[in-house]
């Protein structure tokens, strides 16, 4: 049984106050942090879970996760604060990001049965290959390249703040030449519907091209608006991971331009040599065939898209020890609309998305609505050891 410390709770420098989340390998909580000096701010606090500190392998994973986030500094990734232990304990700290995952604005968008706006759906796209490229770069203090691996590039570890940027987070499965500790032939880390053909055969090594895999299954998702690996089972999926033929995004959404469709594909290569060589080259890809279709992704059309799907963020504000949760309100009715938004949208009513969406009620598992059926599909859950079937 996982042990649940009460809450609030001292943390060395840090209050913590809620508990966001609680995933495979660690907690994580809303947390001010507090200076001699003043100037407290709120943070994120990772902290490995209890009943994992007897598993040396977890442990390599959490510090693993801890030192990649301080190297890096970059628009797209979370920025850390400290890595630390207390208690015996290792904890991270990092920014606190208030916004909504890609996962939750697929879903929303599902239950309108459309994509996302091209413009936006591009710009996620865009942050997300400018976050592997650095992510995949990235230095020690030395200079001593890390070979960081993320792999479990998904739509639930992207998030979208309510400005509209964009964030590649988590960490927790990343691989690293700083490592000790190599993952078992046969085991797979990451989500299968997302991971890349190699990483389900015993016989293949990986590399960073697995990310680009990765982050062109999301893209074809995203700018398709349905699942494009998710089986019945874990087999299943596994098995169209390896040999379903991939549909061109194009074939299945009739105004996205061949040019964007075929930078997805090239990513969506099952043979590493056929896809594109890097994260830069790839955004470089990307972004020459959006200049060429007109398209013209922004911050603002993200943040416009995410507020019609899935309402506007939540800022805390601190009562002594007790957090209270101030909504934004709603954009005016008047903001002007994406040029790239289909007509579809205009019946979700006259109060807007925010208040079609029961986001409180949102379960794990998602759905994706065609044609009055409904396809379970863009599971949730936390990336776990899970043998090669």
């Amino acid at each position: 049984m996982i042990r649940v410390e009460p809450l609030p709770q001292t943390l060395d420098r840090f209050r913590l106050l809620e508990r966001i989340a609680t995933g495979g390998m660690a907690d994580v909580f809303l947390a001010i942090e507090r200076t001699p000096l003043g100037g407290d701010r709120w943070v994120a606090i990772k902290q490995i879970r209890a009943d994992l500190l007897d598993q040396p392998e977890f442990i390599e994973y959490f510090v693993t996760e801890g030192r990649i986030s301080l190297r890096c500094h970059h628009p797209n990734l979370p920025q850390a604060f400290h890595l630390g232990s207390a208690g015996g304990r290792p904890y991270l700290a990092l920014e606190y990001i208030a916004g909504a995952s890609l996962l939750a604005l697929m879903r929303a968008a599902a239950r309108y049965r459309r994509p996302l706006a091209l413009a936006p759906a591009v710009g996620v796209g865009l942050a997300l290959a400018r976050a592997l490229d650095y992510l995949h770069r990235l230095t020690d203090v030395d200079g001593t390249p890390l070979a960081v691996i993320h792999r479990d590039v998904t739509p639930q570890n992207v998030l979208i703040t309510p400005d509209g940027r964009v964030k590649l987070i988590d960490f927790g499965v990343a691989r690293a030449s700083l490592q000790t500790h190599r993952t078992q032939a046969g085991v797979v880390k990451g989500k299968y519907a997302y991971v890349a053909p190699e990483q389900l055969d015993r016989t293949r090594t990986i590399d960073q091209r697995a990310d680009l895999f990765s982050w062109g299954v999301v893209m074809h998702e995203l700018l398709v608006g349905e699942p494009l690996f998710h089986g019945t089972s874990d087999l299943d999926t596994c098995a169209r991971v390896q040999r379903q033929p991939i549909p061109e995004p194009v074939a299945r959404r009739a105004e996205l331009p061949t040019e964007i469709s075929d930078v997805i594909m090239a990513a969506l290569a099952r043979d590493p040599d056929a896809r594109w060589p890097s994260g830069a080259a790839l955004a470089d890809a990307l972004e020459r065939a959006a200049e060429k279709a007109q398209l013209w992704p922004s911050a603002s059309r993200i943040a416009r898209e995410a507020r019609a799907l899935v309402g506007v963020g939540r800022t805390p504000i601190a009562r002594g020890d007790v957090v209270e949760w101030h909504h934004e309100p709603p954009p005016p009715a008047d903001a002007p609309p994406d040029d790239e938004i289909t007509p579809v949208i205009e019946a979700r009513g006259e109060h807007g998305a925010w208040n079609k969406v029961d986001r409180a009620a949102d379960p794990q598992l998602g759905y994706f609505l065609s044609a009055g059926a409904v396809v379970e599909a863009w599971q949730g859950g936390d990336s776990t050891d899970v043998g090669v079937p």
